[in-house]
């Protein structure tokens, strides 16, 4: 589940806090991961993207996002993805290759 995240939107770069989430290895559930940072540039990012999952689901939660006091109700949805490369809880090492982070289940499986 993502929270607390920003946008630098003239260069695309991203920060956000990824609360639950879990490592797909060789195209199956390994490990659960929690409290850890993703870091990277959009546009960079989804040009990476190797392969999306079939398993795309909207968040129900009421999502805000704002700033100064403005809220603005937002939606979050997404499937699973496999990117090449993204910075992952505030270092600049790479994931090896096969590995994927699921962001859009707020579920950690057992």
């Amino acid at each position: 589940t993502f929270t607390n995240g920003q946008v630098m939107i003239g260069a695309g770069d991203f920060t956000f806090y990824v609360k639950t989430g879990y490592l797909i290895e060789e195209g199956k559930i390994t490990s659960p991961i929690k409290d850890v940072n993703i870091i990277g540039n959009g546009p960079k990012v989804l040009a990476d993207i190797k392969m999306v999952g079939n398993d795309f689901a909207m968040d129900t939660g009421g999502w805000t996002c704002g700033k100064r006091g403005q809220g603005v109700p937002v939606g979050l949805g997404m499937p699973t993805v496999k990117v090449g490369k993204i910075t992952i809880g505030g270092t600049s090492k790479t994931k090896k290759s096969g590995e994927t982070i699921d962001f859009a289940n707020g579920e950690v499986p057992a």
